[in-house]
């Protein structure tokens, strides 16, 4: 009988100790080293990008300060004639736009309005979902598309 209570009270205490100590999850190590290269020293995290920064994102193209506004939330897209402005290592040009007025879901009848417009037809707008755009066209200037969101 003592021998049972024995095996029972190791048993007990084994499971007791077995519980203290912290699961690792698969494929982990327990070792206390740290990786420096994916550290960083200061602890702020980046703020999580606009749509219009994830539509841009996803067509590949980096703009510059001069192009970006309002946090993220406004880009100036001009294409068609030289520009000032430069987006990344190039000149936009048509599919780039288009490319990112589709990856906002831009309706495409947008998309003929903005081919059909003449300087005559001075500024004009649309707006779907979140997003607002205003453009312009000249034969001389190119086109130039404002596209905000969340504003």
């Amino acid at each position: 009988m003592r021998t049972k209570r024995a095996a029972l009270a190791a048993l007990l205490i084994l499971t007791a100790l077995s519980g203290c100590a912290q699961a690792q999850p698969a494929g982990t190590s327990t070792s206390t080293s740290k990786d420096w290269s994916t550290s960083t020293t200061n602890t702020e995290t980046a703020p999580p990008l606009t749509k219009i920064q994830q539509a841009l994102a996803a067509c590949k193209l980096s703009m510059g300060t001069d192009s970006i506004g309002d946090s993220g939330h406004t880009v100036t897209l001009r294409w068609g004639k030289e520009t000032t402005l430069t987006y990344g290592p190039r000149e936009l040009d048509t599919s780039d736009v288009k490319c990112v007025l589709d990856a906002t879901g831009m309706p495409s009848a947008y998309w003929q309005q903005i081919g059909q417009t003449r300087a005559l037809d001075g500024m004009q707008h649309a707006s779907w979902g979140p997003y607002k755009a205003t453009w312009t066209f000249h034969p001389d200037d190119g086109a130039n598309l404002i596209l905000t969101d969340n504003l």
